[in-house]
């Protein structure tokens, strides 16, 4: 993990801290919100839109999901952003957008040890709240992050776990790792959630939900996603900009 840039005082001070492998710096913090981020690379995201989009259309719309999502989560109070980003290659894209975020290059494997390594290594550097999203939901209110650590802090909640529409899940947050939460789960399925759930609850873990929320997978839920802002024209400004130009809003 590194510095985006190196503006912080206090978090190069504390980069003498001994790091574990791929980690630079630390942060006085102790919250931690995760962006869980593939590069937009045509052919490589957002696949499931092309067709009607073309794969350079598509990498461009999940560009603007990035943008969108780093502007919702930037300047969160006494919360440290995290980009965990792959591939490792293509750090300076994420060094650009990220502003005075922490960058943390993904590790192999699939997507559940992709997240159990994120958590331990961040855990290990101190942070105690650690909430991880994906860059999937550009509507997404600020609000939910709040709400994700507000119920962090609860004593009689060990895990939040935020549902998507399509039976995965938008957000996980925990205080400390709990990697069987991410061992043995379909990932791609409608069972995310419910397997998720079912495996932390079943390791004695007591799960908190905030209300669902919903992903921009698909080509319906582009147009969904049109119709929403439409509706409201004070968000995810980076999105609405591309779809415009793709004549979709």
């Amino acid at each position: 993990m590194e510095r985006a840039r190196d503006t912080d005082p206090v978090g190069a001070a504390r980069a003498a801290v001994r790091a574990a492998p791929g980690v630079e710096s630390v942060h006085a913090r102790t919250r931690a919100i995760v962006v869980v981020a593939k590069s937009p690379r045509s052919g490589q995201v957002k696949t499931r839109l092309c067709p009607p989009l073309s794969p350079l259309d598509a990498a461009g719309l999940h560009h603007a999901f990035l943008r969108d999502t780093t502007a919702r989560v930037c300047g969160l109070a006494d919360v440290q952003v995290v980009f965990a980003y792959a591939p490792p290659e293509d750090r300076e894209l994420f060094a650009e957008m990220s502003g005075d975020a922490l960058l943390a290059a993904q590790s192999d494997g699939d997507l559940g040890e992709r997240l159990r390594a994120i958590f331990e290594s961040l855990s290990a550097h101190g942070f105690r709240r650690i909430v991880a999203i994906g860059a999937d939901t550009p509507t997404l209110p600020r609000e939910f992050f709040h709400r994700a650590f507000a119920l962090l802090d609860r004593p009689d909640v060990d895990m939040v776990l935020g549902p998507a529409e399509d039976g995965g899940y938008y957000l996980i947050g925990l205080r400390i790792p709990r990697p069987e939460v991410f061992q043995g789960i379909p990932w791609s399925t409608d069972r995310v959630f419910a397997e998720t759930k079912r495996r932390a609850e079943a390791a004695g873990l007591r799960v908190a939900s905030p209300p669902p929320w919903w992903d921009v997978d698909t080509f319906a839920d582009l147009t969904r996603l049109a119709e929403t802002l439409r509706t409201d024209v004070t968000i995810a400004h980076h999105t609405r900009s591309v779809l415009t130009e793709l004549r979709l809003l």
